[in-house]
């Protein structure tokens, strides 16, 4: 017999991939808001490999391509968001978690930034098939970040208190500490 969660964690797995909205690939949709994207002798997307510089990289352009492994991509393999992170084999589910970067407009923006590329180009949507894999990872290790971690810590856990050093009895304020 199946506990609802392991249950739960196959309905996940079992959903197939498909497109999450009706709109143009990535790169269209880039070109149609005037973006310049930096493309090699064959027309194929730049692309970087590397690990983050900085946190803030998710909302702002990259400081420096140093650490980047450039790699050309065929604009038309880059069908939604989540294909450039499986092309490029990068992300949460990777291996080492690496990400792609893309020099828009003579910056380079890692794949996730949330304002430039994101937001305002309608990159927001993972496919089913990825938002399935994440949900089942987060299920199977509900206190460990995919990025490495825990996610979140909580007050009262018993891991997080500290007794008192100081004190055998409770304070004779009558706070119970």
């Amino acid at each position: 017999v199946l506990s609802g969660e392991e249950k739960t964690r196959q309905e996940l797995s079992k959903q197939v991939s498909e497109k999450d909205d009706n709109s143009e690939p990535p790169f269209t949709q880039l070109k149609n808001n005037g973006c310049d994207i930096l493309r090699d002798d064959n027309n194929d997307i730049v692309v970087g490999i590397g690990k983050s510089l900085c946190n803030s990289e998710g909302f702002t352009p990259r400081e420096s391509v140093e650490g980047l492994r450039m790699i050309s991509v065929s604009e038309k393999d880059i069908t939604d968001y989540n294909s450039l992170w499986e092309i490029t084999k990068t992300g949460w589910n990777s291996k080492e978690v690496t990400f792609p970067y893309v020099c828009i407009d003579d910056e380079w923006y890692r794949w996730d930034e949330k304002s430039t590329l994101r937001k305002n180009n309608g990159l927001m949507k993972w496919s089913t098939e990825n938002t399935s894999r994440y949900m089942g990872y987060i299920m199977s290790n509900p206190n460990e970040s995919p990025f490495g971690g825990d996610i979140m810590t909580f007050r009262d856990s018993p891991k997080n208190r500290v007794k008192n050093k100081y004190r055998n009895k409770p304070c004779p304020c009558g706070s119970g500490k």
